[in-house]
This record gives C-alpha cells, structure tokens and sequence, in this order.
C-alpha cells in the first residue's frame, strides 16, 4: 500500500497539526519520524520542525547543509553566554524567513569580532540585544534591511552609532510598535531621542530603564505637537517632578510603570488626569509620604483594575489612612481586581473586609 499523496499547502497543514497537539517532546519525535516517510514528507516535516530548534542543533549540522536548514527558521534563541560562539558558526548564513531573533549577552574573546548582521533579514519582526559586544554596521543593516520590524529591545547600544542615528531607525521603522531600552542607555537618552519616540505615531508601547532627566522629557515634549498619540503602555524611570509633564502629555495610556527617583513632589497626585489607566505601578526609590490627594486622584480612575505601590528602600508612609477612608477609597475603584499595597499605615484588620469585597 502506498503512502497517502498530498498537496503540498496541505501537508503543511498536517504537519502543523502534529506539531501543535501534542506536548514538545512528542510532537518533535511525531515529526521526525514523519520525515522518514518519503521526500515530499520530509521537506513539510523540515519545515515545520526547524523553524524553531535550539542554536547548537543547527552548529551540529554539516557545514554544507547549514544554509538548507538556515533557511527554514522562524525563530532563532541565543540564550546565555556560552553561545556566543555562534555568532562566528553563522555569521556566513542567511535567515531569510526569520521573524524573531533573541541575542543574550554576549561573551567574546580580547579580539574578537561579533557578527549578528546575519540575522537582520527583510522577514525580521522582532529583535532582542542583550549587550555585551558592539556589531559594526548592525544599526545599518537593521535599518536598510527590515522594513518590517515591530519590536526591538536593546539592554545596551548595539553598535557605536550616535544618538541620531538611533533615533533615525526608530522613526524611520513605520511599524515599529514596542521599544525597549535598557540599562546600559543611562546617559544617552537625548530630547531629541525622546522627542523621537513620544512623536512616532505606530508605537503601543515605550520601556526605558534608565532615569530620564527632567529636561530631556521637558526639552523632548516641547519637540512634538501630538505625543505618544498611540501609546498604550509606558515604562519609565523619572524624578517626581516629571510626572506631572507625563501625565499631560500622555492622559490616554492605559498601562504605567514608574519607577520615581525621588520624593520631592507629589508623584499620586501628579497622575490625576490619567483617568484612562487600567493597571498603574509605581515603584519609590525614597523615603515617600503617601498623601490624601494622592490616592483622590486614584479615585478617579474608574477603569483601574490593577494597582500596585512599593518602595525599594523604606516602607511607603500613609498614616492618615484608616479603615473608614481605606473602605471609601477602595468603594471608588469598582474595577479592581489585583492590589498591592506596601504602605506603613493605621489600618487594621477589618479593612481586609473592604479589600475582600473588591479583589
């Protein structure tokens, strides 16, 4: 009896099948063994099986067959240092139906080069930069080659371009929705690069690590008429005195992370015309009193449904706060589901109550 014939599209589809209905070690070992039916068997279960596949099987293959499998992966995970050497191994290949690339931090020898132009292909949707090494022309090469990018999370500068022509490939990346950067831009957030991102027009969300100053986001919003137009999520770090500045220019967003630098100005109360958010964290790298206004201009955020208040160094202060204006608080915020409150205060137990009935 001979073996079931099958259009091509339509093994695809079989093999897709077997790869997503069982769990990963028995739906690896399901298409291998499919692969040893016959030729037309084997090209759909290569496909599928190496779109995504740990680095070191593809290092594994014969160097004349490397650019065969290279050419069927989707996703590629570089994932801890010791990989590093990788980037050598691959840096002749091309990944022409990559669409997510993940580089951990990378570890090189005194002299050597890194290469990861390599993976910037015009399929390439998401890039991830954990740092440790510049590539030279890598901001080139993502920027002229992948018109199609839509993440891109950076730990640290990825090769020794200036601020301008960073701030060049994300305004000029139309459909770039998330940007991350990471610790190791301390001090090399512009206005202008600021301004850059607060205008771009397709971003949803906008992370960046590092303090920003006061006058960078103060110099940056001055450069843009219509900011973070698009912006549905913002994870920054700042001083107190900046968020009301955010607050304004951004009173649309729904997602907000801070960190806040300090305690000179009223951080709570300063987000009162962000009526709009749904999940709000703020996190005080100091000794801060949490005030009455404060948590009036919580009450008026009727979409909250996840509120988290934390300090890294002290406990947050809020002695005013007892079980009768916690519970009026608490009445105001009809969406809450998830609550989070590390605030040295007088309430007691039966706030519990008021909390219980919410959460």
């Amino acid at each position: 009896m001979g073996h079931l014939r099958l259009p091509p599209e339509l093994l695809l589809l079989v093999m897709k099948h077997v790869n997503h209905g069982e769990k990963y070690e028995a739906a690896q070992n399901s298409l291998r063994n499919a692969i040893l039916v016959n030729h037309e068997w084997a090209e759909a279960g290569t496909h599928i099986l190496w779109q995504s596949v740990p680095v070191p099987m593809l290092a594994r293959v014969s160097e004349d067959r490397r650019q065969y499998y290279a050419n069927k992966m989707t996703e590629l995970f570089i994932e801890n240092e010791e990989e590093s050497n990788y980037h050598e191994i691959f840096k002749d290949l091309k990944f022409p139906r990559l669409k997510t690339a993940y580089i951990d931090r990378i570890k090189l020898k005194r002299g050597e080069k890194v290469h990861l132009t390599q993976y910037m292909q015009p399929r390439l949707k998401n890039f991830h930069f954990r740092g440790g090494a510049l590539c030279e022309n890598a901001l080139a090469t993502l920027g002229s080659n992948c018109p199609h990018l839509e993440e891109v999370s950076l730990e640290e500068p990825i090769d020794g371009s200036g601020e301008d022509r960073y701030l060049q490939l994300f305004t000029g990346c139309k459909a770039l929705e998330l940007i991350d950067l990471g610790d190791g831009w301390a001090g090399s957030i512009t206005p202008e690069l600021f301004a850059g991102l607060a205008g771009h027009e397709q971003l949803v969300k906008i992370e960046i690590k590092p303090l920003i100053s006061d006058s960078t986001i103060l110099g940056g919003l001055r450069m843009v008429s219509n900011p973070f137009s698009n912006i549905q999520s913002l994870h920054l770090t700042l001083k107190s005195v900046s968020v009301a500045r955010l607050a304004s220019a951004a009173p649309s967003v729904r997602t907000l992370f801070l960190v806040i630098e300090d305690s000179e100005h009223d951080a709570l109360a300063s987000l009162a015309l962000m009526r709009s958010l749904v999940h709000l964290e703020l996190t005080y790298l100091d000794e801060t009193e949490l005030s009455p206004e404060g948590f009036h201009a919580l009450e008026k955020m009727k979409n909250l449904e996840v509120l988290l208040l934390e300090s890294r160094v002290e406990s947050l202060s809020a002695m005013w706060l007892d079980d009768a204006s916690f519970a009026q608080f608490i009445s105001k915020l009809p969406k809450i589901t998830n609550f989070e409150f590390k605030v040295d205060s007088d309430l007691t137990v039966s706030a519990l109550t008021s909390l219980a009935s919410k959460c």
